[in-house]
């Protein structure tokens, strides 16, 4: 397998697990609230905050220490230390401070054009799920290249 095809494949694994996750804690916070209200503390808008922190750390921190195993492994070329340059639990965690605050700032604008003040539980339930597929999506590949680059030598 390339490396194409392993980010290729950990970012499917990843759209999925983190739509899914999605699913499950967009149930548990608000499974009693129909609309959803947006505005306020513990309401939709906010929790975008934890969620984008949650999926964009784990989405960077397990595909990223996989790969670092199979490199260490010799799975993508001749056995080496897998450690690269780059530091994980750095990355994963700058990476989801940043995911957390740009997802509250874009669905505020979002509903800031707006004049509502709650939204009706099936499309906040779907936006929820995409939202944590497509971040998964996004910031699972931008992780794997910064490992496989860093492993190679090539500034990530």
């Amino acid at each position: 397998m390339t490396t194409q095809e392993h980010i290729r494949r950990e970012t499917s694994v990843s759209v999925i697990i983190n739509a899914v996750l999605s699913l499950a804690f967009f149930l548990l916070v608000f499974w009693r609230s129909s609309p959803v209200p947006l505005w306020g503390v513990g309401h939709y808008l906010l929790d975008f905050a934890p969620q984008g922190f949650m999926v964009a750390l784990m989405a960077t921190l397990v595909p990223c220490v996989l790969a670092r195993r199979k490199l260490a492994q010799g799975h993508f070329g001749p056995p080496g230390s897998g450690a690269g340059t780059v530091n994980l639990p750095l990355r994963a965690v700058a990476t989801a401070l940043l995911a957390a605050g740009i997802s509250v700032l874009l669905w505020t604008a979002v509903f800031a054009l707006t004049t509502r003040t709650a939204i009706a539980w099936t499309p906040a339930l779907l936006i929820k799920i995409g939202y944590g597929g497509l971040l998964g999506g996004i910031v699972t590949p931008l992780g794997l290249r910064a490992v496989f680059h860093s492993h190679s030598g090539v500034p990530s």
